[in-house]
């Protein structure tokens, strides 16, 4: 989606959130696809988002919040519509949809209705919720991250540090575990990673809190991703967390790039008091940083597809010790979200990839499936839709199917 009734979207993310369900059984597959349900009172405020807020809105919210910060009482701002449209997974009975600043969503699985917020037996001390998670295979813990960013001073308000809350549940969302963190500078983190001893995150350069763009994002005439840019005088960490109570929280300098995702981390023990964990990233670095202002041309950004293309990094760090990135300048690709498909097995391979496709000339999508230790030898099987759906965020794979034989 890049706009609505003729207004141009400055993200893709301000569209409204859209659930796809495919389902597979006895060798017949189901497609069940519906909008996210939210509360129709609720509004989408920035411009260029679906449902742009009109000026009398505008004008209310200049007004209350001129009135709080004279008064120094607490700011009524009309709310805005949680779109819950950055991913949707099951855990523990429940399939949940999240967006990244709010709630997550329960959605019924048998017919994908919107159920309402959930937040988790009231366990979200913050009232948020990343679009990323991580799994223990080990511990069979779902480990979620919530970050509020920090507050800046406004005249008669004093300003907030970031919070940071990471959480580890079992398979009947029991917390397990909890750690609360105020760490500055800290104040975007769309994914992390987690080994047997650490969660690892990284403080961007990327986004600044200011008192200014808090107010022009309190009154709708910004949205965060406007103010998205490389910051010279913001610092560039990766910020790794004990995993255990009483954790320390050790910082780590590295270079001037941006991770929206990371992809897989080792841990390996080196001695007594020492860990060496490499991992990769997306990064969008090096002579990009001072290019990219959340334009993209063909609106091809989220493939990298645009003049300032993101870089694979790989980085060795060794607990408490450095960080060592090595750039792949491999050919560039462009890929849906795809997802693996894992086989009821021993081995971590076993299983198949999902890949969304769309075809432009027949405006149709398919679904084509990929044995995930072949994929050379090609789609063992394409799922071809009468119709097209766009392209998804982010999804996952779940074991369990919810629709009747009979609708197979």
């Amino acid at each position: 989606m890049s706009e609505v009734f003729g207004t141009k979207l400055k993200h893709p993310i301000d569209g409204d959130g859209m659930i796809a369900a495919l389902s597979f059984s006895g060798g017949k597959v189901h497609l069940r696809n519906k909008h996210h349900e939210e509360q129709t009172q609720r509004y989408f405020k920035f411009r260029g988002q679906m449902g742009t807020a009109t000026n009398d809105i505008v004008s209310k919210d200049a007004l209350n919040l001129a009135t709080s910060l004279a008064t120094r009482s607490k700011t009524k701002l009309q709310p805005f519509r949680d779109p819950s449209n950055t991913n949707v997974f099951y855990w523990g009975g429940k399939l949940l949809s999240s967006y990244e600043t709010m709630l997550p969503h329960s959605i019924d699985p048998t017919n994908l209705n919107t159920l309402g917020p959930d937040d988790l037996n009231e366990t979200l001390k913050i009232p948020a919720f990343s679009a990323h998670f991580r799994v223990d295979p080990i511990l069979k813990r779902l480990v979620t991250l919530s970050l509020k960013p920090e507050t800046p001073s406004l005249p008669g308000k004093n300003g907030a540090l970031p919070i940071l809350q990471m959480n580890e549940y079992d398979e009947d969302w029991k917390l397990m575990q909890t750690q609360i963190h105020n760490i500055p500078g800290l104040n975007y983190s769309h994914d992390f990673l987690l080994t047997e001893h650490f969660y690892v995150l990284h403080m961007t350069p990327f986004v600044k809190t200011s008192a200014t763009l808090f107010i022009q994002i309190a009154l709708g005439l910004k949205s965060p991703g406007d103010a998205m840019k490389h910051y010279p005088e913001c610092p560039s960490n990766f910020v790794v967390i004990e995993r255990k109570q009483n954790p320390k929280v050790y910082f780590f300098k590295t270079g001037r790039f941006h991770i929206f995702h990371f992809g897989n981390i080792s841990e390996v023990k080196v001695s007594s008091d020492e860990y060496l964990l490499e991992f990769n990233a997306v990064c969008l670095g090096d002579n990009a940083i001072e290019k990219f202002n959340m334009s993209f041309d063909q609106g091809l950004w989220l493939a990298n597809g645009s003049e300032c293309p993101g870089h694979l990094l790989e980085f060795r760090l060794t607990v408490p010790l450095k960080v060592n990135p090595k750039k792949d300048n491999g050919d560039m690709k462009l890929f849906d979200c795809h997802q693996f498909l894992a086989e009821d097995s021993n081995n971590e391979d076993d299983g198949w990839i999902l890949v969304q496709l769309y075809l432009p000339e027949k405006r149709k999508t398919e679904f084509v499936i990929l044995d995930a230790k072949c994929i050379e030898k090609g789609p063992i099987c394409t799922i071809r839709l009468k119709h097209h759906l766009p392209f998804s965020f982010h999804g996952t794979w779940c074991e369990k199917t919810f629709v009747n034989q009979s609708n197979l």
